[in-house]
C-alpha cells in the first residue's frame, strides 16, 4: 500500500506532451494577476511576464491573458536596459517602440556590449 501511494498513477504515465503542455497554459492562465503580470514580486515580475507573454504570443495561445500581459508590460518603468528590451516586443504604439529603440542604442558601450544601465559596465546578460 505504501508503495503505491509514492508511484506515479498510470493516469499520469499516460499524458501526451501537447497535454501537459496545455495544463501548464491553463495554471499560468490561472495565475496571473487581475493587473496582467505573473510573479509573486515586482521585482521579477518584468522578467516573469515578459517571458511567459513571449511564449504565448509565439505559440498563438490565450489572447486574452496575452492582452493583458502587454497592457501591462507597456505600463512598466523601463528604468533600466533589461527592462526595456524586455517590454519592447510588446510595445504597439510606433513613435514609442521608435523612442525605446534608439534609447537601447544609445545606451550600447563602446565594447559593443551593454550594462543594466548607462553606470554599469557591459555584460553578457545585459547585452544578450
Amino acid at each position: 500500500m505504501v508503495f503505491m501511494l509514492f508511484t506515479p498513477s498510470a493516469a499520469a504515465e499516460d499524458l501526451t506532451m501537447e497535454v501537459r503542455i496545455d495544463k501548464a497554459v491553463e495554471w499560468l492562465v490561472a495565475n496571473q494577476k487581475s493587473d496582467g503580470f505573473w510573479g509573486e514580486e515586482l521585482l521579477t515580475a518584468v522578467v516573469d511576464t515578459a517571458e511567459i507573454a513571449g511564449y504565448f504570443k509565439e505559440k498563438s495561445i490565450q489572447s486574452e491573458s496575452l492582452e493583458k500581459a502587454q497592457k501591462w508590460l507597456e505600463s512598466i518603468d523601463k528604468n533600466n536596459i533589461d527592462y526595456t528590451a524586455r517590454v519592447l516586443p510588446f510595445i504597439q504604439e510606433a513613435n514609442r517602440k521608435k523612442d525605446l529603440i534608439s534609447s537601447l542604442a544609445s545606451s550600447q558601450k563602446p565594447d559593443g556590449g551593454w550594462g543594466l544601465t548607462g553606470d554599469f559596465e557591459g555584460d553578457v546578460l545585459d547585452t544578450v
